[in-house]
């Protein structure tokens, strides 16, 4: 599925320390049905863990591309 909305989001340039709040000013940025593609290299499973536990209803995560060296994810604001 394409982005809806938010094309993509590439971390790998931004410090580790501002990566997450960055990733979740984009996500609270997107309407409902809107997406962005993370791409990072790093696991973001915190990201992923943070987002369940402060928006868990409101988001869906698909892992495009799991690692070795490049993650990609679509992340999508349902609600």
């Amino acid at each position: 599925m394409e982005d809806q909305g938010g094309g993509v989001l590439d971390v790998r340039a931004v410090p580790p320390g501002r990566r997450e709040d960055t990733v979740v000013e984009r996500f609270l940025a997107l309407a409902p049905g809107e997406s962005f593609t993370l791409v990072s290299d790093q696991d973001p499973r915190t990201l992923r863990a943070r987002l369940a536990m402060d928006h868990s209803e409101a988001f869906h995560w698909d892992v495009l591309q799991p690692g070795s060296p490049i993650w990609r994810v679509r992340v999508e604001r349902v609600s």
